[in-house]
């Protein structure tokens, strides 16, 4: 509950913060906090999706299933999943490789 309101262990407050990794802790906490159930939304909405009539507009939960089997939530549930892999693994090689 400490790191939902912005109070992580070991940090300084607000603008006292010294090493990049403190600016950026918070902002890592939530995003490893959120990923888990971005993953879960994108299954549940891809399977979801496979049983659904696409001519049926009336079911209740269609607008729900449509925005998370969509391909764009896709490309922000990997773009997240992403950054988290190099919050904390660093950077994949081929993007180290290309900034020489």
């Amino acid at each position: 509950m400490a790191t939902a309101s912005g109070k992580v262990e070991g940090v300084k407050g607000p603008g006292k913060l010294a090493t990049p990794f403190e600016r950026t802790k918070v902002a890592a906490y939530t995003l490893a906090a959120i990923t888990p159930c971005m993953r879960l939304y994108s299954f549940l909405g891809k399977e979801l999706q496979a049983l659904l009539d696409p001519e049926d507009d009336r079911h209740p939960y269609k607008k729900w299933i449509d925005s998370y089997s969509s391909e764009s939530f896709q490309v922000i549930y990997s773009f997240a999943s992403g950054i988290l892999h190099c919050v904390f693994n660093g950077p994949p090689n081929y993007i180290l490789l290309t900034a020489v």
